[in-house]
């Protein structure tokens, strides 16, 4: 039995800009700073172990900054934005086995989001959505993050869609519901869990500047979610404010592996529209949920990650090693642009502290495909064990950033 990483869709600009004046239909700037004019549909396996990508189906169509999660044996694709930066409602399921895409349902206009973060309950019934760039806020003059949360009922919706696959009514199979609001409005967000709490770790919040503009500040601030008692509370602050963390589940232990910070840029002053600096955190956090409530962030030095962000993680516990795939790298001082990339970077233990490049088959197999793969937060990240009779085990889940990512068990 070998794992295969599953990765969807994503932007596949090879070079992107934050000075970039395309607006969307609403006359603003769009929610992610760094625009990207070129989304993927594609779908690709990676196998770790043997260092070769392939293609699969591609997805029904085509988002980036969108949320993947791993239930029941097949993979769930919601939210994100398409090719015109609007957001997307439709939810698409991925079967693994088939190499097969569904159609489910629609999301009201309410429950749009992207640069959320997602997670899939343990027991196979429950998909939660937290935080994110909801398409509702917009009407009043620019994109704001949201501290709504929500869930959507895993098997009541498959029910629902099986009793009519080819129902016209998309926005009536979905079964929603809210639940308590994080404590701060946040979007560029993973999720990771211990027992039954889901941690969600910095993103940005927005601010309003002196010129009424709307800028987007990075967050310390962690919070723990009680899938029992659906309640919030605060526990230990990052060191370093910073959104698009790397959130992962290592052991016993959570990793927060790089992230980013974003200001305006000097010739736009304390206004967000003449521009956004955004630039990589180069530092890696450890996490003991074991020891609760006094359990606090520790650093761990790393060796420079050329400055890349917007990637995503995936915890390889086979070699005690890191993945880090794709991202976007900052290009010289004033020309603020970002350029895409296509290495996959593998930290080889927490004891070594080792930062290196895999020489990746993508590169050789795949070069005309490899902006179109990994861009930026576009892909999402889930660990996809896929066993016998589709069963799953009480830690099989899945952490998301923009890229899809899925791990899968292959026997």
């Amino acid at each position: 039995m070998h794992t295969l990483v599953y990765l969807m869709g994503g932007c596949s600009d090879e070079v992107r800009s934050s000075n970039v004046g395309k607006v969307n239909k609403y006359n603003y700037f769009s929610s992610e700073d760094i625009p990207c004019w070129d989304v993927s549909p594609y779908t690709f396996t990676y196998d770790p172990k043997r260092n070769i990508f392939a293609k699969r189906a591609n997805a029904l169509r085509k988002r980036y900054r969108h949320g993947a999660v791993t239930i029941g044996g097949n993979i769930w694709v919601l939210g994100g934005l398409d090719s015109n930066k609007e957001w997307v409602k439709e939810v698409d399921m991925y079967d693994p086995g088939t190499d097969r895409w569904l159609y489910i349902g629609d999301l009201p206009t309410e429950f749009k989001v992207s640069d959320f973060a997602i997670y899939a309950a343990a027991n196979g019934e429950h998909i939660f959505v937290m935080g994110g760039y909801n398409d509702a806020q917009m009407e009043g003059g620019g994109v704001v993050s949201s501290s709504m949360a929500y869930k959507l009922n895993v098997q009541q919706t498959l029910d629902r869609y099986h009793q009519d696959p080819s129902s016209t009514q998309k926005q009536q199979i979905l079964v929603l519901s809210k639940i308590s609001n994080l404590n701060d409005k946040r979007a560029s967000i993973n999720a990771v869990s211990f027992s039954h709490y889901i941690y969600v770790a910095g993103g940005y919040t927005t601010i309003t500047t002196t010129d009424n503009s709307r800028c987007k500040q990075p967050l310390d601030t962690v919070e723990r979610y009680d899938m029992t008692n659906d309640t919030w509370r605060y526990v230990a602050m990052l060191n370093t404010a910073k959104a698009n963390v790397g959130l992962i589940r290592y052991g016993d232990v959570f990793v927060a592996v790089g992230g980013d910070t974003a200001a305006p840029t000097p010739s736009s002053s304390a206004s967000c529209l003449g521009g956004i600096d955004i630039r990589a955190v180069n530092n890696m956090e450890i996490y003991s949920p074991l020891d609760g409530l006094r359990a606090t962030w520790t650093n761990i030095p790393i060796s420079p990650m050329d400055g890349r962000m917007h990637y995503v993680v995936f915890p390889w516990k086979e070699t005690e090693s890191i993945l880090i795939f794709g991202g976007i790298i900052k290009g010289p001082e004033g020309c603020n642009c970002y350029f895409s990339s296509d290495k996959v970077l593998v930290y080889s233990s927490l004891d070594e502290k080792v930062m290196h490049y895999k020489d990746s088959h993508w590169f050789v197999i795949f070069s005309s495909l490899t902006i179109v793969i990994f861009i930026s937060l576009t892909v999402t990240l889930l660990r996809h064990r896929r066993c016998k009779k589709h069963n799953r085990s009480a830690d099989d889940t899945s952490e998301t950033m923009g890229i899809v990512m899925a791990t899968h068990d292959v026997t």
